[in-house]
């Protein structure tokens, strides 16, 4: 079954994570971890008079919302052929492994109704739609679904009525289905019975799934399950939020709007980070067969080390220590972090090198210790930070000092590119001022300085582009269907160039196109100082030639056709964080409103929004969207704390 690209709501508990359509339909669910393994076909649940067709709720038109600032998901159906009001509530059960679904119907008609529920399971254990069995247990009343050492049980509070493992298309057109006690596949239904409902009256329905490594323990997390009220198991959802918010910087905007979507930011990062390991994904993912990209349900070094500072400044010190001790197992003998990561620590599928990533882990390491000046966290991260700049000053190229060719933060080119160049400058000054805390080599120290020195005059002195008043996006841009498009080689703006595996680079000089990762120069990485004319200058670049004509935004870069070529949340956002350097508030608040405006209806930020229309698309929640929308909300209404603010000439100062 395809599935939609779109979620409309997660839940979860750190531990499991489960994703929703804006229709209340169950689309995916993560266990044991949040990005590792994804259980779920699909989980459809109706209702039915005798002999009747199903009305199955996630066909029906609904109104969905969290319930107050929880995570625990309402979606409300009428169901006008039964004169049926249904509210469904959806939790993860808070350290259970387990899902909780809790329905209540009301017969708002005139007419007495006998309704019969169902519920039908389809698993796909450990990601495999294969090798899958179903059985049931009549002692427990309940299906049990398994694959080698997955097993999902299948229960509800209700007296089962009928069950059929497998055979579930047949079986749906009776109203007691088949009893098929045992069966191949991964099919299953439950059926219960509500009797006669008068109109006016209630009843509730409450369903469980449950996941263990063998029989005997996912039955016994399902009897843990039911031998707690489905209340119960949503006030202590309703708890953990307010306890996780509770911990956060306060903030008061005058806005209420805004406030709220600063809360259920926070309430996305507790449902995307790690609650065993520290790590953190990039977003729940909806394309694991990597039909349309290459995936999100991973951690990026990058986009975490933004997010750990979001956590970090909002008074999350715990969750940013963790996310960094989690980095310690996931560095390479080299220093270096890779592309990407499980949550494991593995490195995971990956097309190529991106300096930027392990810059923006030292940078996020220095600016936790910064926030905290928590020397013991300092000296426990100091060799990793060690490793990764001698790593960095490895990879510098010899001729220019800036960092040689790697892949772009967007992910999609291979050059020197501006924006690491200035994620690296950071990270090597940031390794020079842990050294001066830790008393460390100065050696290292000295060559780690030197090598910051130059890149910045490199970028200073190559990377300036008189002709459009901002910096080039990189230089040495390897132009990878030159096989195919046969650009025009003139040595100068193009050439080619033997590499050291023998095949021929067509390469171009610079590129000239305007990027709102020029920002970063700016904000974080401070190499630019608010009163450099040039900071003004790209910002200004960036809004005229890359601020969306119909919907307003900030798109990635010119030209960009990713997914249609769309603004960006983080990128509007990244605009008002620039600005805030500055100290330009009315930049600050336009980003903010415009993209509280563009937030959804549950209030989670998507990576884009549609350049013509304005509706979300792609990825929600994106938790760099929601870091970056932290981290605005935290400079422009918190409580700044001066003291540990960046700045590129205390760091390059600073003995």
């Amino acid at each position: 079954m395809q599935k939609p690209h779109l979620y409309s709501g997660i839940i979860g508990d750190g531990q499991m994570l489960a994703a929703l359509s804006a229709r209340g339909e169950l689309l995916r669910i993560f266990w044991p971890h949040i990005d590792y393994a994804q259980q779920l076909e699909r989980f459809h649940v109706g209702v039915h008079e005798p002999d009747q067709p199903i009305e199955w709720f996630h066909t029906q038109p609904a109104f969905q919302t969290y319930l107050g600032e929880s995570n625990v998901l309402v979606t409300e159906y009428e169901i006008g052929t039964l004169s049926l009001s249904v509210t469904q509530q959806d939790v993860i059960a808070h350290r259970a492994n387990g899902v909780v679904r809790h329905v209540t119907m009301k017969n708002t008609g005139t007419n007495a109704r006998q309704l019969i529920g169902k519920a039908l399971l389809v698993t796909q254990l450990g990601e495999h739609e294969r090798s899958q069995a179903v059985r049931y247990n009549p002692a427990e009343s309940m299906i049990v679904h398994y694959r080698r050492d997955t097993f999902c049980a299948f229960s509800m509070r209700e007296a089962v009525f009928g069950f059929s493992c497998g055979d579930t298309s047949e079986a749906l057109a009776y109203d007691t289905l088949l009893g098929t006690l045992e069966n191949l596949g991964a099919d299953s239904v439950l059926a219960t019975s509500f009797g006669v409902i008068e109109p006016g009256e209630t009843r509730t329905w409450t369903m469980y799934l449950a996941f263990g490594r063998d029989q005997k323990e996912a039955a016994a997390r399902m009897a843990h399950l039911k031998a707690t009220p489905a209340h119960t198991w949503i006030e202590r959802s309703v708890q953990e939020s307010a306890q996780f918010l509770a911990q956060a910087k306060s903030i008061s905007s005058g806005n209420e709007r805004l406030d709220r979507l600063y809360r259920r930011s926070l309430l996305a990062f507790s449902l995307l980070l790690d609650h065993e390991r520290g790590g953190m994904i990039a977003a729940p993912e909806f394309d694991p067969a990597w039909q349309a990209c290459g995936g999100y349900g991973y951690c990026w070094g990058r986009d975490a080390a933004y997010i750990a500072t979001a956590l970090l400044q909002a008074g999350y010190t715990a969750q940013s220590e963790a996310f960094y001790a989690w980095m310690l197992t996931a560095q390479d003998e080299d220093g270096k972090w890779d592309h990407r990561h499980w949550l494991n620590g593995t490195v995971a599928p990956s097309w190529g090198y991106q300096a930027d990533e392990t810059a923006s882990v030292v940078w996020g390491m220095w600016r936790h210790f910064q926030v905290t000046r928590d020397a013991a966290f300092l000296r426990r991260v100091y060799p990793a930070m060690q490793r990764a700049a001698n790593h960095l000053l490895a990879t510098l190229d010899v001729e220019s000092g800036l960092p040689r060719e790697s892949i772009d933060l967007w992910e999609e080119r291979f050059a020197q590119h501006t924006y690491s160049s200035a994620a690296v400058h950071a990270a090597l000054l940031c390794a020079v001022e842990a050294s001066c805390e830790v008393a460390g080599d100065k050696v290292s120290r000295n060559a780690w300085r030197e090598a910051a020195e130059r890149i910045g005059r490199s970028i200073d002195q190559t990377l300036w582009n008189e002709a459009r008043s901002c910096f080039y996006r990189s230089r040495r841009l390897h132009l990878r269907d030159a096989h195919t498009h046969r650009p025009v080689v003139d040595g100068k703006v193009v050439f080619t160039e033997l590499d050291v595996y023998g095949y021929t680079r067509v390469i171009q000089s610079f590129d000239e196109v305007v990027d709102a990762s020029l920002l970063g120069l700016s904000y974080p990485f401070a190499f630019l100082k608010p009163s450099d004319q040039r900071a003004v200058q790209v910002a200004d670049a960036v809004r005229e030639a890359l601020w969306a004509p119909r919907v307003g935004g900030i798109l990635r870069y010119e030209n960009d056709a990713y997914v249609g070529g769309n603004p960006w949340i983080l990128t509007t956002l990244w605009m008002g964080l620039d600005a805030l350097r500055r100290a330009d508030e009315a930049t600050a608040d336009e980003m903010l409103s415009w993209a509280a405006e563009h937030a959804t209806e549950l209030e989670l930020f998507p990576e884009q929004v549609d350049r013509e229309t304005g509706e979300t698309r792609w990825v929600v929640p994106l938790t760099w969207s929601h870091a970056m929308f932290v981290l605005l909300m935290l400079e422009r209404y918190g409580k700044k704390d001066q003291s540990a603010a960046l700045s590129s000439s205390a760091l390059l100062h600073q003995s």
